[in-house]
Order: C-alpha cells, then structure tokens, then sequence
C-alpha cells in the first residue's frame, strides 16, 4: 500500500482554502458594487421620494414654504428633522395609503372641552406611528408645539392616543412668485439600498419670466424663460446643485435614511 503524501494533501487543502476565501471576497466585493437600478426598484424609489420625501420639511414659514429648508444643509437624516416634519410627513403618508386615521365620536365628546375642534383636526395616533414606521423605518411618539417659524402644531393626547393637527400664531406671507422643481437624474442600487440623484431648482416670477436659480437667495441665475415652462432642460441639469436621498430596506420596505448635498 502507498504511503499518503501528507505534505502534497495539507497543500492542496491550503490551495482550496485560498480558492474559496478569494470566491468569497470576489461574491462580496460585487455584491457591494454600485449598479444601475432595476425598472421595478427606480419605480419604488421614485414614488417614494416624489409622494413623500421632496417636501419634508413643508410648513415653515419662508418664500418657498419651507421646502427649501431641507436642501439647505449638507446632509439630512430623520435625527435632524423636526417633531413637526415627521408628523407631517405621516400625516401625508397615511392620508394617501389609507390608513385608518379615524377618531371615535366619543373621543370627540371628551376632548371637546379642552379643544376647539373647529380649530383641529383629530388623527388616530396609532396609524401615525405606523406611517412613521414605514416611511422612516424608527418608532416616534411626540408632540410639535409652537416651533419658530413654523406654522402648525400637533399635539399627542397620550390619554386617548390622538394627534390633533391645526394652524398655530405663526403668520403665513404666502408668496406665489417663488417655487422650486426638481429632476431625477438616476437611480442606483448597492445591496438593500437604493439611492437617487437628483437636481434642485429654485425658480421665481420676475414679471412673467421665470428666473432659474441653483440657490435659494436667487443670485445664481442659471437661466430665463418666457414660456411658463417650470420643466428644467437637459441641458441645464448639470448646473443646479445635486442631491442624492438614500432609502434603505427594512422589513421588506424601502425607508428614508438620509438626504446628502453632492455638490
């Protein structure tokens, strides 16, 4: 019988060893490669964002509504926002997926005394946290009350477990001549998280043209129009300042995670 040859065996194993350590970097180094997203997944982020994330920080009182506040700051993650800006954005979220927002008659009755329910809309706490949950990904429970600047206040009846939304002091100077647009450039995917680049334009009535700036203040003129066309060219997208909004997956669901100024 032929004697084994232990050196040639430890060999091989230590060659198979590193043949299958490499295949496993190799599997993981193009598992977090950045690729271009799927139909399906550039879909899913860009109702998302559209419907829910463009407008998050909608409500304070500036030319352009708040909206602007969001894109002011270098990067944005759901710390940063507002108690406001979450319920808000909840709001919105369980409104438009149908969530059950509805409060009892008998709720009613017993908060009436305490609140003017004509100045009040009530919303079951309950499908706010869950909006949260799905939009943000994080558990809240809170109350806006009087922020500066800003024009509504949610209270949280922890009693009954409500959310009453209305107007607070905070004046409203509505102005029409400012807007702002927006174009999505692409989306991408790296793992479970999808992230899509897009431009921000800030746009204001000057007499009937439109004037295209890339910042808030209206000094950097990027172009003029005559035609009433808000759309912003091919052309001229590379000229407005860049944003990427990452959503990360938990619980089979696309979230927020942050909002980040590329350049």
């Amino acid at each position: 019988m032929k004697k084994m040859d232990w050196k040639k065996i430890l060999v091989l194993i230590a060659i198979v060893a590193l043949i299958a350590v490499l295949l496993f970097f190799l599997v993981k180094k193009e598992d977090e490669k950045e690729v271009k997203a799927s139909e399906e997944e550039t879909k899913i982020a860009e109702n998302i964002i559209e419907k829910y994330l463009l407008s998050l920080t909608e409500g304070y009182n500036t030319p352009y509504s708040g909206i602007d506040v969001l894109y002011s700051k270098d990067k944005t993650t759901f710390e940063d926002l507002s108690a406001g800006n979450i319920i808000r954005a909840a709001i919105n979220y369980a409104n438009l997926n149908n969530l059950d927002t509805s409060v009892s008659g008998h709720i009613i009755e017993n908060i009436k005394d305490s609140y003017d329910m004509n100045e009040y809309s009530p919303y079951n706490a309950k499908a706010i946290r869950q909006a949260i949950k799905e939009l943000f990904g994080k558990d809240f429970n809170g109350s806006s009350i009087d922020e500066p600047n800003y024009l509504y206040n949610y209270f949280y009846v922890e009693e009954y477990d409500i959310y009453l939304s209305g107007k607070n002091d905070n004046t409203i100077e509505l102005d029409t001549n400012h807007s702002m647009n927006y174009r999505i450039i692409e989306t991408t995917k790296i793992k479970d998280t999808l992230k899509t680049k897009i431009a921000i334009a800030y746009i204001y009535n000057n007499n009937g043209k439109l004037v295209f700036t890339s910042d808030s203040t209206g000094n950097n003129i990027v172009f003029e129009n005559e035609d009433n066309n808000y759309d912003i060219p091919d052309e001229e997208v590379s000229k407005f300042t860049q944003y990427t909004i990452t959503l990360k997956k938990s619980n089979d669901k696309y979230v927020f995670d942050n909002i980040r100024k590329e350049n």
